[in-house]
């Protein structure tokens, strides 16, 4: 490949002053090349430092819940005895107006939604969505393309929890799949909604102990919630590359209840929980499981490692991520990569980076070398794979030195320039976590 500085052969003799005028004029051109390969990255770390100053670490608030044995997938898991407490914590719902009176088909349908904690039922999604488009019809919220609805059925026996269960129900964009649509609602029993800033709580207590409670205003319950704004995860990815670079009584009755968090920011981690005072000395404790909602929306960018691979004995193959990654990452060979989801942002629809599908989507990678100065070297290529291993190729370029094909013969102090050689680079894209962990196991 030529070099970018151009070959002028020894033979040619020409004044100094044009000698200066063209070394002059080559590192003018490297420095505005440098200055745009550095706007890769320092271009977006200040924006990216800001988000992450204003939104927190974006780590997951404290009461963050774990898989349960036995449930489904996305399913909340089983709460602790402790309350979440947070100067932030809101209180969003308590009993609404009359003891609630259902059909036989829809309590039979509420009941089964508190025991098996799926939609894949019949009548099960319709009810569910009815009740919610009920419950908010004179809320301006759901009339808003992000509405969000997160249900807590409980099956009460007596003035204990029996079983419980936590449901999403919103509009379907902002809904992921697993869901089964019904009308205009999508319902979930996962844990994840994308980035809105309309959401509600209702819940529906059934067959509770309501012994000496004239209405269900009277019952001691409230339900909360803790909405924390968290940096964007592609924000997080491009940090992450800097930091690279370094309980039965006489009558049972249901009831209900619904209301909106205020001030949701997206994207947030939001805790809700409801709480009952009933029984001995008025203290409260949790009314069956709490529920951690992951509240963040799709982009059409994201960050990485780049790793060069040049055989395949360099790979490792683990049983626990089920991907492909080099056994080592080498820093002087590294790249810190701009992944641009360019056909996505064509299209407008941009791509959830925490789903595993999203390296399906094709990519254009560039970036510098994650050691050295701006401009050293740097790549620029496209990316592209699946679950199981995620691969990029492009153009290394990587700056060198040479004498002076321009400088007249008779100089005593050799005159030296600046040229790119290239080359093909084929390697790993691999998450930016990932490689920070391989970095902190040597």
């Amino acid at each position: 490949m030529k070099p970018v500085s151009g070959r002028v052969p020894f033979s040619t003799r020409k004044p100094l002053w044009e000698g200066m005028t063209h070394q002059l004029t080559l590192l003018r051109k490297q420095a505005m090349l440098n200055l745009a390969l550095a706007g890769v990255l320092a271009g977006l770390a200040p924006m990216a430092l800001a988000q992450h100053q204003q939104g927190g670490s974006g780590n997951a608030p404290a009461g963050a819940q774990t898989q349960p044995a036995g449930s489904g997938a996305g399913t909340p898991a089983a709460a602790t005895s402790a309350i979440p407490t947070d100067p932030d914590a809101q209180d969003v719902a308590v009993p609404d107006g009359d003891w609630l009176s259902l059909d036989q088909a829809s309590q039979a349908a509420f009941r089964r939604m508190a025991k098996a904690c799926g939609v894949g039922f019949d009548g099960g999604p319709q009810v569910l969505a009815n009740f919610v488009l009920t419950r908010f019809a004179d809320t301006p919220a759901l009339q808003a393309k992000d509405f969000v609805a997160l249900v807590h059925v409980v099956q009460f026996s007596g003035s204990t929890v029996g079983t419980d269960c936590w449901y999403v129900a919103g509009k379907p964009a902002m809904v992921p799949a697993p869901s089964v649509r019904s009308g205009v609602l999508a319902i979930s029993t996962g844990t994840r909604i994308y980035g809105s800033r309309n959401v509600g709580v209702l819940f529906v207590h059934l067959d509770r102990n309501t012994e000496g409670f004239q209405q269900p205003g009277d019952i001691p319950v409230v339900y909360r919630a803790i909405p924390k704004k968290k940096t964007p995860i592609n924000v997080q990815n491009l940090l992450g590359i800097l930091q690279f670079a370094g309980l039965q009584g006489k009558e049972t009755r249901s009831y209900w209840g619904h209301g909106l968090i205020q001030g949701v920011p997206a994207p947030s981690d939001i805790t809700v929980f409801g709480v009952d005072s009933t029984g001995t000395q008025n203290k409260e404790h949790l009314v069956g499981k709490k529920l951690l909602i992951d509240n963040e929306g799709n982009y059409y960018w994201d960050a990485s490692i780049g790793v060069p691979v040049t055989k395949l004995t360099s790979l490792q193959y683990s049983d626990t991520n089920q991907q492909f990654s080099p056994k080592v990452i080498n820093n002087q060979t590294a790249y810190g990569l701009i992944d641009i989801y360019l056909f996505n942002l064509i299209a407008r629809k941009p791509v959830d980076l925490k789903d595993a599908k999203a390296g399906y989507y094709p990519r254009i990678v560039a970036g510098p070398g994650v050691t050295g100065h701006p401009g050293d070297r740097f790549m620029v290529g496209g990316g592209l794979g699946i679950k199981e291993i995620q691969v990029f190729a492009g153009i290394a370029f990587t700056r060198a030195d040479r004498l002076d094909p321009t400088a007249p013969a008779n100089t005593a102090t050799p005159q030296i320039t600046q040229f790119y050689h290239s080359n093909l680079v084929i390697g790993l894209n691999i998450p930016v976590f990932q490689a920070i962990k391989s970095k902190a196991k040597k």
